[in-house]
């Protein structure tokens, strides 16, 4: 196959993306994400720290640098123009502003930091 054919079939035909690309991405997201976790949950419950760039992960913490909040305080994560923001107390903290493009697997950490916010340990 000619190689605008094969872009053509891939959907990347002058850099117009079809809905195939887009559940790709999830499709492979999904897979890296299943792939890292289990290894990540294991760190935290054995008591060490997971970090994705500036962004870190204990058993009991989740945070950046000095700006970290304990797991069990944190109501809900969200990402706003980019940033990861966390819900303590009833107020939004953006930790050291951790840009979401700076954070190695980026969707990892966040499930990851999802399950530490209960309590017990990850899962």
């Amino acid at each position: 196959m000619e190689a605008a054919a094969q872009r053509a079939a891939l959907g990347t035909a002058r850099g117009v993306y079809t809905g195939a690309q887009p559940e790709a991405g999830a499709i492979s997201q999904t897979g890296v994400t299943c792939a890292q976790l289990p290894d990540s949950v294991e760190v935290v419950n054995s008591g060490g720290r997971v970090e994705f760039g500036k962004l870190c992960l204990t058993r009991d913490e989740v945070g950046a640098g000095r700006d970290t909040a304990q797991g069990r305080e944190v109501k809900e994560l969200r990402v706003i123009q980019g940033l990861l923001e966390i819900r303590v107390a009833g107020e939004w903290r953006s930790p050291a502003g951790v840009a979401v493009s700076t954070v190695p697997n980026f969707f990892v950490s966040l499930t990851l930091a999802e399950q530490l916010r209960g309590p017990g340990r990850a899962r």
